[in-house]
């Protein structure tokens, strides 16, 4: 078989289209949960004592210093991209934006150092590459060479690792050692090896050189079903099954081990399963979805020229309420992008039926954020945070402003009440 041959085959070979659909609906449903919950509370210290260094340095060159009301409102903004395009709005343009948003969020300021928001951008990347027509006017096999690049891409990142961790080092286990060593998660796992006879210098060993094995594990299947994305193969599913489990477990450790890798686990959970597992959970997915919004759409039909009317106020209600609800900087920025969103899945509609979906849509996707952003520990995070940091910069009025909305916030038995009496007690009595 001939190069071009090997790679058109690679490339360009039949894959099942649900895997696609599936994979890009829901990494970007997640990616929004993600933006909302875990990355906002750190927008408290974007600009910090005037201090900023990029990611890349021409970009600090181009942006000047970006403080927190600039982090949200690329946060925000990114959120409400992906889950409008997770629910089928939004076409190539909202792809790119999305991509361009959630990789500058990260890249403006190096306080963002989770490595696997790097590899984010290269998923949103080739799902970018991917828009084309809507997803009904698709066969359900075909040329699908941007999830190709993909799949390749995730076999290199885990190839990377695997080599990373060559180094004696992670061999011996030392680095295993260190990792156990803040909470003791292998403790059991050591005792029962020891029980068996096995020395702890031979146990360590022996997790180091099983944590690379899974590394190749890992990209064994993922390049199997690079390599044969038909998979008429019976050996490619094997291959791919044994990435699987090896995955599963792999994330499942580290999740164990309590790593602070953010929702990595979760995204890799999600990608292993949908390009590595069986294709029919996914066929059955995206026909049930495909099912129910036809019949939603069906049941709108017949409301007339008051579609857009109706849709577009329900935005704008939404956008408003988000204003008033979320007490964060930069709040604006969500109702700005769905009003946006909106205008644009407006203007591209089939027909005036459609355009009720898309309101109540977009409605949706202000509701989400809205309960993303208000019920959980978001503004309590995000002002304790801002608390901490005035107050090691000696800047204690700012500091109590900060702590009196973290513990309006606060869950129930938390708050930073304790902090504030500290703080208090070394003011003169005018500004308490």
């Amino acid at each position: 078989m001939s190069l071009s041959t090997w790679t058109d085959r690679a490339l360009f070979g039949p894959v099942d289209r649900a895997r696609v659909a599936v994979l890009e609906r829901v990494v970007y449903a997640v990616l929004a949960f993600d933006l909302w919950i875990e990355m906002v509370p750190h927008g408290s210290r974007y600009g910090a004592g005037g201090l900023n260094v990029a990611h890349f340095a021409w970009l600090d060159v181009l942006q000047g210093l970006p403080d927190a009301s600039t982090y949200l409102a690329v946060i925000f903004a990114s959120g409400v991209l992906c889950l409008g395009l997770a629910l089928g709005l939004g076409g190539r343009a909202a792809r790119w934006a999305a991509f361009a948003l959630y990789t500058y969020g990260w890249a403006m300021s190096q306080l963002d150092s989770y490595q696997h928001h790097f590899f984010l951008s290269i998923v949103l990347f080739h799902f970018a590459l991917d828009a084309g027509p809507p997803e009904a006017q698709r066969p359900e096999r075909g040329c699908a060479w941007p999830y190709q690049l993909l799949v390749a891409s995730i076999a290199i990142v885990y190839a990377y690792t695997g080599l990373s961790k060559t180094e004696e080092a992670w061999l011996m286990g030392d680095v295993l050692v260190r990792i156990n060593a803040s909470g003791g998660k292998m403790d059991p796992f050591l005792a029962v090896a020891q029980s068996a006879g096995l020395s702890a210098e031979r146990f360590w060993w022996l997790g180091g050189h099983m944590v690379v094995l899974a590394q190749w594990l890992i990209v064994a299947g993922y390049l199997a079903v690079f390599l044969d994305p038909a998979r008429r193969r019976r050996s490619t599913a094997w291959i791919a099954g044994v990435g699987l489990l090896t995955a599963v477990a792999f994330h499942a450790g580290a999740e164990y081990l309590e790593l602070r890798v953010g929702w990595f686990s979760a995204y890799m959970f999600l990608l292993a399963a949908v390009i590595l597992g069986p294709a029919w959970p996914w066929r059955l997915l995206r026909s049930e979805a495909t099912g129910l919004s036809a019949l939603i759409e069906s049941r709108l039909q017949g409301v007339g020229g008051l579609a857009r009317a109706v849709g577009a106020a329900a935005v704008l209600g939404a956008s408003w309420a988000c204003q008033e609800l979320i007490d964060l900087p930069s709040t604006s920025a969500l109702g700005i992008t769905a009003v946006l969103l909106t205008v644009v899945a407006l203007w591209s509609a089939r027909s005036r039926d459609t355009a009720a979906l898309i309101g109540a849509k977009i409605t949706c996707v202000l509701v989400v954020a809205v309960l993303c952003l208000t019920q959980g520990t978001v503004h309590y995070d995000f002002y304790r945070y801002l608390g901490g940091d005035l107050v090691r910069r000696d800047q204690p009025v700012a500091a109590l402003d900060a702590y009196g909305k973290a513990n309006s916030w606060a869950p129930p038995g938390e708050g930073r009440h304790a902090k504030v009496r500290k703080i208090q007690a070394t003011l003169p009595g005018a500004i308490k």
